[in-house]
């Protein structure tokens, strides 16, 4: 199941929003969705058996100038060789929910990492809905990274530059780790 996660202004434009995602499972953060009524959204239409209103797991800060009901929305899916700098990257982005791909999982532990350190609570350890085919040549942990950003409109976060070229191909966000922690 892929998901769309809508930001408060989107859900002025529910009815529209949802006819061009009718396939899909739409996710409305708990904050938006109570900016919406703020903004004199009429709720009632914000409804459906793909809508999924919930909140995040916990109070979510602001981001770079997004209010906190936008902040909510952002979702961040890490490959097997960021993990390797998980504490960087945990403090880099300890404000958004790090979605960590399973088979990235099994292979930062073939690759020596502390798995005891990929842990917090803004950390989501999560399989894709399918079996991960390969992809345009990447390993299998990295199609899996990939695939999961695409299915959660997360944004990937690699240091690999032939899995970002091969996630932006594919329509994916994707942050290189230098340039993040460079910048």
């Amino acid at each position: 199941m892929r998901y769309v996660v809508l930001t408060a202004s989107v859900l002025r434009r529910f009815k529209e929003v949802s006819t061009i995602f009718k396939d899909v499972k739409l996710v409305v953060p708990l904050l938006a969705f109570a900016e919406a009524k703020k903004m004199g959204v009429n709720l009632d239409e914000i409804s459906g058996d793909n809508v999924w209103i919930r909140a995040y797991s916990h109070k979510p800060p602001k981001l770079g100038g997004l209010e906190k009901h936008d902040s909510e929305a952002v979702l961040l899916a890490l490959t097997a060789s960021v993990l390797r700098r998980f504490k960087e990257v945990s403090t880099k982005f300890k404000d958004v929910k790090l979605v960590v791909p399973l088979l990235a999982f099994a292979e930062a532990k073939k690759m020596g990492v502390n798995l005891d350190e990929i842990s917090g609570d803004n950390v989501w350890i999560k399989a894709y809905s399918h079996k991960p085919p390969k992809l345009g040549g990447l390993e299998k942990h990295d199609s899996e990274a990939v695939l999961l950003a695409q299915e959660l409109s997360a944004t990937l976060v690699t240091d690999n530059v032939k899995v970002a070229e091969v996630a932006s191909s594919m329509g994916v966000n994707v942050i290189l780790l230098d340039k993040a922690l460079s910048g």
